[in-house]
């Protein structure tokens, strides 16, 4: 574990407490937010498969002693992944289809998007100030190509979904584990737990900023205030001199953290 660091040098310690796959799932592990230059090894689905993930996380000193602060990780929740693989003797989208996707009728969702799902993906743009949005052709931290044989499957972030898709996934935490259609997929008790102990990011830090359309979370907090992970978005109304129309449109295919990583916002 860090325990502390001047510039680019820092000394480590054994962490006192053990690690544990809640802490991995609920941001409380000591993980960073990402691996080391994992921008420069193609964003999300690009740098590793989840083994290797888990092999980079196990090297990397911790930032803090594991279940006593709360940081925002892709990391954590992918080596929460890499150990149902482990257990399961699956890979992880082999896993997430059977358990989750076939059975709430998600057939929209995968990691590996086709040609003609592409075709019809919504745009990505770049919003400053009141100047019109630039559309760009990837983020930095979802590279393309989007398909291909070096696309490994993330428990983290990379899936992708439509709103349709997404919102049977919601229902079924809504419904406290149990489909629109009927499907279980989740013990009751299962998704009481998550949504009563789960952590929670500080809401005194989290902080809206319009020139770039996101909400940024705080960088460490202490778990158990009264707010929520989510996946959002911005809307822009001023659709500017563009020759793509900025926007979103129902149904459209859209790169987003996969539901099964982030902790549920209700």
């Amino acid at each position: 574990m860090k325990v502390s660091s001047t510039n680019d040098e820092y000394t480590v310690r054994k962490a006192a407490k053990e690690l544990t796959v809640r802490m991995c799932m609920n941001h409380t592990g000591g993980f960073d937010f990402e691996l080391p230059n994992y921008q420069q090894m193609g964003g999300w689905s690009r740098r590793m498969p989840l083994g290797s993930v888990a092999a980079v996380a196990a090297a990397v000193p911790l930032l803090f002693e594991p279940g006593t602060r709360e940081k925002y990780s892709n990391v954590g929740i992918d080596v929460g992944a890499a150990v149902v693989e482990k257990v399961t003797g699956k890979r992880w989208e082999e896993f997430l289809k059977e358990r989750v996707l076939d059975p709430l009728g998600m057939t929209e969702t995968g990691f590996w998007p086709t040609e003609a799902q592409l075709a019809d993906k919504i745009e990505f743009y770049m919003i400053a100030g009141d100047r019109p949005p630039q559309w760009k052709a990837c983020n930095g931290s979802m590279q393309t190509p989007y398909g291909d044989d070096r696309v490994f499957a993330s428990a983290g972030a990379g899936l992708w979904t439509t709103a349709r898709d997404q919102l049977k996934f919601y229902k079924m935490l809504m419904n406290l584990g149990v489909g629109e259609n009927g499907a279980r997929i989740l013990k009751e008790e299962t998704v009481k737990s998550i949504l009563a102990v789960s952590t929670r990011p500080s809401a005194s830090r989290l902080r809206y900023q319009p020139a770039t359309a996101t909400m940024r979370g705080s960088a460490m907090a202490e778990p158990g205030e009264r707010t929520a992970w989510s996946i959002g978005a911005g809307n822009n109304s001023n659709y500017g001199s563009s020759s793509r129309a900025a926007g979103r449109a129902p149904g459209k295919k859209s790169a987003m953290q996969p539901p099964t990583g982030s902790s549920p916002a209700i």
